[in-house]
């Protein structure tokens, strides 16, 4: 985690190549030395489509309070803030369908594997769920070698092994992880659109009663998402009674 990080920070744009491939061959080697059923490991399922359409609606909570997070910890580590605004800066390609292949496409695929497939599913079979939850998201955070990035990457993570939790497929945390790291391609390729869109319709976050509105319209997102995951549970339950 360390090294791919650290080759990320130094070589931006084809660090990131550099470090999905890391990411990677680590768990699919480990896998394959140690003889584990690649399937069960790595959560290669399919889903209904609800918890695909629940992990995006959760996503864009996560995102939001995402928002939150950062406003409120670049504000008490500026450098840090900064320095991951740099990172960003440097991951800008030729053009913005070569930066959503490199940023988006493939940490989506890579990343899941190593996170919510190997990972997760390691600590899943040896604590409670809550715990490997944990565990993995804060080792997804530290990956991101960022002090800014840690608590919102972190708190991602623990929002997409939710969804791989619940639907014992990694394609909903793939999705969702795309749709974040697409989102950041766009903001960077079109801020003017980024500004005049996305910032507009959550507000101008300037005060502690901005803050804690765009919380809770984060909040509101993901409660809903949760309840679109867990609706055949809720109708088996309407049914019983």
């Amino acid at each position: 985690i360390y090294i791919g990080g650290a080759i990320q920070m130094k070589l931006g744009y084809y660090g990131v190549l550099g470090t999905q491939f890391i990411v990677l061959l680590i768990p699919l080697a480990a896998a394959v030395y140690t003889k584990k059923d690649l399937k069960q490991t790595f959560r290669l399922r399919k889903c209904s489509p609800r918890y695909i359409v629940g992990g995006i609606v959760m996503i864009f909570g996560a995102i939001i309070i995402g928002v939150f997070l950062s406003s409120i910890i670049g504000a008490i580590f500026p450098e840090s803030a900064a320095e991951a605004s740099e990172l960003q800066s440097s991951l800008i390609g030729d053009n913005i369908l070569s930066m959503l292949l490199v940023v988006a496409v493939i940490p989506a695929f890579c990343e899941e594997m190593m996170f919510r497939g190997y990972v997760f599913t390691a600590f899943e079979n040896k604590f409670k769920t809550v715990t490997a939850i944990l565990i993995s998201s804060a080792l997804f955070g530290i990956y991101h070698m960022s002090i800014v990035r840690f608590v919102t990457t972190a708190f991602l993570g623990c929002v997409i092994c939710y969804a791989a939790h619940k639907s014992g497929s990694i394609i909903p945390g793939m999705i969702m992880h795309f749709t974040n790291n697409a989102l950041s391609c766009i903001s960077l390729y079109y801020p003017e659109f980024y500004g005049k869109v996305i910032i507009r319709a959550l507000g101008n976050v300037n005060s502690f009663f901005d803050l804690t509105v765009l919380f809770a319209l984060g909040v509101c997102f993901l409660i809903i998402g949760v309840m679109i995951i867990n609706l055949r549970n809720s109708k088996k339950n309407m049914n019983k009674l």
